[in-house]
C-alpha cells in the first residue's frame, strides 16, 4: 500500500515538475497589456479581476476604492465604447507607467475623437493595487476648451451635427413643411 502511494506521488511530482520549471512569471507589463486588452474587449469582469479587492483608482482626482466601484467605472468604459492604445510600458519594480491614446463616446461627442493619457499602475503580486490616470497638459487643455464651448456652437468631430443640431434641423424642416401645407390648404379654402 505504501509502495503504491509513493509511486503515485512520484508520478504527480514528475508530471507537475515541468510546469513548475517552465512556468513563466507574469510581468507588470503583461498585466498592463491585459488590462487594456480586456477594456478594449469591453470585458468588465475580466478587467475587474485584475484588481485587488481593496484597489484604489484615481481618475484625475475622482477616487474609487474596491472592486464594486471599479466595476461601475469599467461598465461606464464598456458602455462608452472605450478603446485604448498603449505605448511601450516602462516598469520599475512593481510599478508600470505608459502613455497612450484614449477613445470614448463622451469625448467623441465633444468633437475629440482621441486624447492622449498617462497610466500609472502599482501591482501587488499579479494584481493591480493602485491605478492612476492623468491627462497630459495638452489633452487637458483640449478637454477644457471643448467642454467650455458656448452652447449653440457647432462641434467638430466624427459627426457633422451633434444630436441637438440634427434634431433642430429635422424640427425646422418639419415645421417648414407643415407651414407650406397649411398655407396651401388656406389658399384653397379661400378660393
Amino acid at each position: 500500500m505504501l509502495r503504491g502511494l509513493l509511486i503515485a506521488l512520484g508520478f504527480v511530482i514528475l508530471l507537475g515538475l515541468p510546469t513548475l520549471v517552465f512556468a513563466q512569471p507574469v510581468t507588470p507589463a503583461q498585466i498592463a497589456e491585459a488590462l487594456i486588452a480586456r477594456e478594449n474587449a469591453h470585458d468588465v469582469e475580466g478587467a475587474v479581476a485584475l484588481f485587488t479587492d481593496d484597489a484604489v483608482v484615481n481618475l484625475e482626482g475622482e477616487v474609487l476604492t474596491g472592486t464594486q466601484q471599479i466595476r461601475v467605472w469599467q461598465q461606464g468604459l464598456a458602455t462608452g465604447h472605450f478603446h485604448g492604445e498603449m505605448s511601450t510600458p516602462q516598469t520599475v519594480g512593481d510599478q508600470v507607467i505608459w502613455r497612450g491614446i484614449v477613445e470614448l463616446d463622451r469625448f467623441r461627442e465633444l468633437g475629440l475623437p482621441q486624447l492622449d493619457g498617462i497610466w500609472d499602475l502599482t501591482l501587488e503580486g499579479e494584481k493591480i493595487k493602485a491605478f492612476t490616470f492623468t491627462w497630459p497638459p495638452e489633452s487637458r487643455a483640449r478637454l477644457q476648451q471643448a467642454a467650455n464651448q458656448p452652447p449653440g456652437m457647432p462641434r467638430t468631430g466624427n459627426q457633422p451635427f451633434g444630436l441637438p443640431g440634427s434634431w433642430l434641423l429635422l424640427l425646422g424642416t418639419a415645421s417648414t413643411a407643415v407651414g407650406i401645407l397649411l398655407r396651401g390648404s388656406l389658399r384653397k379654402s379661400k378660393s
